[in-house]
């Protein structure tokens, strides 16, 4: 008997991520702020309980570039 587990994988977003300035004028570091972590958690509440990969990617000029990759076992906003 044969058990083939199949999973679907469906892509929500892109999600804006408001960013502030943190670095200086030789330093171009940015941050997201607590604020601006709970409010995109308020924002998207109904994948507070969802299982699944995430990725934080900035601008780039022919698409974008992944800063970040997570894997979420029990909710999305799990390293938040």
């Amino acid at each position: 008997m044969s058990t083939d587990h199949k999973m679907k994988f469906i892509v929500h977003g892109p999600f804006i991520v408001e960013k502030k300035k943190a670095g200086t004028l030789h330093n171009n570091s940015w941050v997201v702020d607590e604020d601006e972590i709970l409010s995109f958690k308020k924002k998207h509440d109904r994948y507070n309980e969802r299982k699944g990969c995430y990725v934080f990617a900035t601008k780039a000029s022919k698409g974008s570039i992944p800063i970040y990759v997570g894997l979420s076992d029990t909710t999305l906003f799990c390293c938040c």
